[in-house]
């Protein structure tokens, strides 16, 4: 028996979203965009907070010196692109759904991680 999930009132408030992701990555792109998105608008934003982490299959090496550097699947572009989504998400942590939507709307750029402007104003509204 299937479950509607739009009908199911039993669920308690909020549901709380994880999602691990990387800038460059074409399988994060499409279900942020394709899945996770359209299925969040679904309810109302008070009943599912997304929580983001642009790290996904990234890596790190602590140096003998201290120093630590950083390694993404899809090259250094990556970790500069997952850096600024770190920052971002970083600095919208008081309201979950401008961080859904700058992300949303940064991975639909044609190079997320360079995404600045256009998603600013489009989402931030400056």
């Amino acid at each position: 028996r299937s479950i509607d999930p739009l009908s199911c009132s039993l669920l308690q408030s909020p549901v709380n979203v994880t999602v691990l992701y990387e800038t460059l990555c074409p399988d994060s792109v499409a279900f942020i965009t394709e899945q996770l998105y359209p299925a969040v608008q679904q309810y109302s934003t008070a009943d599912v907070i997304v929580d983001f982490v642009p790290f996904g299959k990234g890596d790190y090496t602590v140096h003998p010196d201290g120093s630590i550097t950083f390694s993404c699947q899809h090259g250094p572009e990556e970790c500069q692109g997952n850096m600024v989504h770190a920052c971002a998400v970083y600095h919208m942590y008081y309201d979950h759904v401008l961080r859904l939507d700058f992300v949303q709307c940064a991975m639909k750029e044609a190079r997320p991680d360079q995404a600045g402007p256009e998603v600013r104003t489009g989402v931030v509204r400056l």
